[in-house]
């Protein structure tokens, strides 16, 4: 809400009071809403609609999280009663389940003003009518952990490739402690450097899969899950999943280099910097949404400069046994799945015994003996630089003329290289350089392959190397520096 508009603060403040105790929940209203809700339930069942329900019930398969999605099922939306709907409102909507966020750039006099606005706005909040006595405690659903991984091999039509995905389901990890905190640090190390071993793989001459990721999230209160996911070539769903527990295996076994460590390590310190140096710029959003974890996962709340100075020294505490260690509950025996979806267009899908198969293998191998990561030109790029030798400015390089154009200086260089120049007041940090020039697609003749092949340029001249290194070099040159490079080339210019 804009803090200056006058009466809207105050009228956005009575509305959420309304939302929070006075739902009339009408039979009127609840046939009225029927219909949105069924429309954006059809909106839900698109492929990846699809695709996350079914690893959903997979993944919590044995409780309530299975059959309990929020936006309901079909049936349930078509026939559920106003009865109902006002017995789970009285039941759980209560004051002493409520909190109210306000985050603005408040001087302290609209500091006090807005707290006297809450106060008047919410002084009428009370218990609903209905409401059991005593207050029922917020339920949290268990889930069964299990040693036998659960295998689905799903066809849906509508995808357009192959994707496979192995997640492992452990205890939920809290982040209200300093030990907790080294926790997340640790996981956000292991998460950073099997990403970027995942995407050297990817860029390999056989490559095992066209892109991969990894991802640690907590989507429900009773547990947190590591998910590894890949988009494959036809027929190279199995391959890809050996691959992918063959690296897991070989961070168990062998953990990562210290060349793996130290480029995530720089990429967190890089974050944390960057962090720092915007801590005025923060966005509200984040720090509200900060505020609500904190009442609602109990997550610590502090200012930005406590937050990096205590991850900054926990980052350099953590050890590099530490993080590869992570490695070690991410076993088939952790509550694993293994899914493969596939579309129409895949002639060899795998079968459920196939991949049962593939974990077996798996096992026994990393029971005998487990190859090492990735090697070669990229497992060190300390001596790597984007540029040899600097460039050498002549005289051509020098300044013709220079104006001002309002808030924009231009340069026009004896080359006759234009630049513009324009200071603003966004992110203290960050500078943005564009260099472009006139000229594409459009200049090229369509004769003998001649534009097909300018099409092209850009995706050869990015798979061979940009700036002269291969991409999984310039991957790991940039790790930790808060920079970003490209180059496009569209209809009417490059850059």
């Amino acid at each position: 809400m804009p803090l200056d508009a006058e009466g809207l603060l105050a009228q956005a403040l009575a509305i959420l009071a309304q939302f929070a105790c006075s739902i009339r929940i009408a039979p009127e209203d609840v046939e009225r809403e029927r219909g949105a809700i069924l429309e954006e339930w059809r909106q839900g069942r698109d492929a990846n609609g699809l695709e996350f329900e079914a690893a959903w019930r997979m993944q919590y398969e044995g409780s309530v999280y299975a059959g309990r999605l929020p936006i309901g099922s079909e049936q349930v939306i078509r026939s559920v009663t106003p009865e109902t709907i006002r017995g789970f409102y009285a039941r759980w909507y209560r004051p002493e389940h409520m909190a109210l966020v306000a985050v603005g750039d408040f001087t302290a006099a609209q500091r006090a003003e807005v707290t006297a606005m809450v106060s008047a706005a919410f002084s009428k909040v009370t218990v609903p009518l209905g409401a059991p006595s005593p207050l029922l405690p917020l339920p949290v659903p268990s889930i069964q952990p299990h040693a036998t991984p659960r295998v689905a091999v799903q066809r849906m039509d509508a995808l357009s490739e192959t994707r496979l995905s192995v997640s492992f389901m452990g205890p939920r990890l809290g982040l209200a402690t300093p030990r907790q905190l080294r926790q997340r640090v640790v996981e956000t190390l292991f998460d950073s450097a099997l990403a970027a071993r995942l995407y050297r793989l990817s860029r390999s001459s056989a490559p095992p899969w066209y892109n991969a990721a990894v991802a640690l999230d907590a989507p429900v209160a009773a547990c947190s899950v590591c998910e590894l996911t890949a988009t494959v070539p036809e027929g190279g769903a199995l391959s890809a999943l050996r691959e992918l527990l063959r690296q897991l295996a070989g961070v168990r076994v062998q953990g990562f280099s210290p060349a793996e460590l130290r480029r995530a390590r720089a990429k967190q310190r890089a974050a944390l910097e960057q962090l720092f140096v915007e801590r005025e710029q923060e966005e509200s959003e984040e720090v509200r949404d900060e505020c609500a974890r904190f009442f609602l996962a109990g997550e610590a709340f502090m200012d930005v400069g406590t937050e990096v100075r205590l991850t900054l020294a926990l980052l350099a505490d953590v050890s590099d046994r530490e993080v590869s260690a992570v490695a070690a509950h991410l076993t088939l025996r952790d509550s694993c799945c293994v899914r493969v979806a596939y579309g129409a267009a895949e002639r060899r899908p795998p079968t459920e015994a196939e991949l049962r198969a593939a974990l077996s293998e798996a096992m026994a191998e990393e029971a005998a003996c487990v190859p090492a990561g990735p090697e070669g030109h990229g497992e060190d790029c300390q001596e790597l630089m984007l540029l040899r030798t600097p460039p050498v400015l002549s005289d051509a390089a020098g300044v013709a003329s220079r104006r001002q154009l309002g808030e924009v200086t231009e340069l026009v260089l004896r080359n006759g290289l234009r630049v513009a120049l324009k200071r603003t007041p966004f992110l203290d940090d960050q500078v943005l350089l564009q260099a472009f020039a006139h000229g594409g697609l459009s200049e090229a003749s369509r004769r003998g392959g001649v534009y097909e092949s300018v099409a092209c340029a850009q995706m050869l001249a990015r798979e061979a190397g940009e700036f002269g290194h291969e991409p999984a070099d310039l991957h790991d040159l940039l790790a930790g520096h808060r920079c970003e490079v490209w180059t496009s080339l569209g209809a009417f210019k490059r850059e």
